[in-house]
């Protein structure tokens, strides 16, 4: 049925807008602790709403409402984000009601009350949550249905005002006023007669000029559309694409079939003849596994496949039988883009409603923890840590860093590389040397750190045995300088162990 403006409406809906924002409904903010505030907040497609409450008399007195509508980027925010931009705008809009004071926020959307407990924020999230802190407060769950009044608040659509200019929303322009009911169908615009033309938006369109519909000109033959985008395999998965992209009945049965495993179950399959037990007694575990499915099996265009039953004892999907030379590639697929390189227990239903092998859980949690972009993201609890101490120098020149690099590839018969770096400056020192030998280091010390740049008080280096001879530990006593070691298995320790 079609809604239709007549002047009774319009004076009740402009006498219920005056009680709205009018006492005893709307009231004066009290400066007392006891009054406690209260904010709903709520979000559509288009707009944010906020409603501020106190605590007055034992009941809830309305303080102010607002409203804004959304930016083009905010419209594309999913639900959540919309709802944390409209909880933000009611945070910002009564800032000054709300700061240093205690108050309760009620929202219709469960996943704001757990927002301040995320562990992983992004960079969106991590900016709401700085603005959360600012605050003190607590947030409360409210259903839909009855969070009515928050979604009550509308805005007044630029279509009601901007005298004689286009309306911002519709982008239509009516001649002597602006209508939100201006925007028409396809049907409409192409004449077709409709039931819902209201009253007022004809009485706008008939005060047009001769022969001008009061609508802006469209621009004649059919919309370009932008062509829709391919599948994006080949960048979610370029390896796996170059195979899946070969993958037909005939290719797939070739494979089948140059499989050890998998070729007798067909061959089996279609002649409708299973052998004896002991003759598939003493082969592989995936064969004897087909053998005991025997019943389950069925070929369809040449491909081998196993049926999957549910609790009522139907089929519900036809698993391809998957050959060896498939597997790596069926994962990357299946890991890769259908699962978005979700956990193990978000890919086992995508496995399950496309192939089957017999070890395909093992091989899946596998292929999952030697993923490179999983593994590059944990979630998990960070390992512990022993507390960090800082390294304080005065001056330049008192801790030397010393590290001797890894074998090189000989250079007029130097293999090897020493590096000193003083630790307040950070001025590094390489010298090569042919061998690793105390006595060597020793002397590459002596004469191209010490001799050049003077004594240190200490030197700070790893465990390597070149160090921790006793030539060094004698070397050390003698010039009075303390060693300072890493401790195992930990170079970072060291600056030129890096």
């Amino acid at each position: 049925m079609a809604l239709r403006h007549t002047p009774e409406r319009q004076a009740a809906f402009d006498k219920i807008k005056e009680m709205l924002t009018t006492a005893p409904v709307l009231a004066v903010p009290k400066d007392d602790s006891e009054c406690v505030y209260r904010l709903d907040t709520d979000a559509s497609a288009t707009s944010a709403f906020a409603i501020l409450k106190q605590l007055q008399d034992g009941k809830y007195r309305v303080v102010e409402y607002a409203s804004r509508c959304f930016s083009a980027a905010e419209r594309a925010y999913c639900a959540t984000h919309r709802e944390m931009a409209a909880l933000i705008f009611g945070l910002k809009q009564f800032r000054q009601y709300l700061l240093g004071r205690y108050f309760v926020v009620r929202v219709d959307n469960m996943a704001l009350t757990f927002y301040q407990r995320m562990k992983d924020p992004t960079r969106q999230a991590a900016r709401y949550l700085e603005i959360l802190s600012n605050y003190t407060f607590d947030i409360q769950h409210r259903d839909g249905a009855r969070h009515v009044n928050a979604d009550s608040v509308s805005r007044v659509r630029s279509c009601e005002l901007d005298n004689g200019e286009p309306c911002r929303q519709c982008n239509r322009r009516v001649t002597g006023q602006h209508l939100i009911k201006a925007v028409q169908t396809r049907s409409q615009r192409a004449g077709a007669p409709t039931d819902g033309v209201t009253a007022d938006c004809a009485e706008a369109v008939s005060d047009a000029p001769p022969g001008s519909s009061g609508i802006a000109p469209r621009r004649e033959g059919k919309r370009k559309r932008k062509p829709r985008l391919a599948a994006a395999l080949n960048v979610t998965a370029p390896a796996a694409w170059k195979f899946a992209a070969s993958w037909t009945s005939t290719s797939v049965r070739e494979k089948q079939l140059s499989d050890r495993d998998i070729e007798p179950a067909l061959m089996w399959v279609e002649s409708d003849d299973r052998p004896h037990w002991a003759a598939v007694q003493g082969i592989s575990s995936m064969l004897r596994s087909l053998w005991q499915q025997f019943d389950s099996l069925t070929v369809r265009d040449g491909v081998l496949y196993r049926l999957l039953y549910n609790s009522a004892g139907s089929v519900t999907q036809f698993q391809l039988v998957l050959p060896a030379d498939m597997k790596a590639s069926f994962l990357k697929l299946v890991h890769s883009d259908a699962a978005a390189h979700l956990k193990f227990a978000k890919c086992v239903p995508h496995v399950m409603r496309r192939a089957w092998w017999l070890t395909w859980r093992r091989d899946l949690q596998l292929f999952i923890r030697c993923c490179p972009k999983c593994e590059a993201y944990h979630r998990g609890i960070s390992p512990p840590q022993a507390t960090l101490n800082p390294m304080l120098v005065g001056a330049p020149g008192e801790r030397y860093s010393l590290n001797l690099t890894c074998v090189h590839l000989p250079s007029n018969g130097y293999r090897y590389m020493l590096t000193a770096l003083c630790c307040f400056n950070k001025f590094g020192i390489c010298v090569p040397i042919r061998n690793n030998e105390a006595s060597t280091v020793a002397k590459a010390i002596v004469d191209h750190v010490f001799l050049k740049w003077g004594l240190c008080f200490e030197v700070l280096v790893d465990q390597g045995p070149e160090f921790e001879a006793k030539l060094t530990q004698e070397f050390s006593k003698i010039l009075a300088m303390r060693h300072l070691r890493t401790s195992g298995y930990r170079f970072q320790t060291n600056g030129t162990g890096l």
